[in-house]
């Protein structure tokens, strides 16, 4: 199955601190763990939950993807990195 991967964090001290790259290794490793094929990771650093997904740099071309068929399913570590509520 073809994956997506997702991750966000809402500050700059955020991405500071590697937040990002803790999420993104998790989900690599998630992904390799499970036996899926990784068609692309999407991250967006410093980015508040609030913005809708197509206006974010990352959300934009996950949406293009996504509407593309380039993957069947979207992994994130939270849901909270994806939308302050769904």
């Amino acid at each position: 199955m073809r994956v997506a991967l997702y991750a966000r964090v809402s500050s700059e001290g955020q991405a500071d601190r590697g937040t990002i790259e803790a999420q993104i290794d998790f989900l690599r490793r998630y992904a390799e763990l499970h036996g899926l094929d990784v068609a692309g990771e999407y991250l967006d650093p410093a980015v508040h939950g609030p913005v809708p997904l197509g206006e974010r740099p990352a959300g934009r071309r996950l949406v293009g993807d996504a509407k593309a068929g380039k993957f069947q399913k979207l992994i994130m570590y939270r849901t909270d990195r994806f939308a302050r509520s769904l």
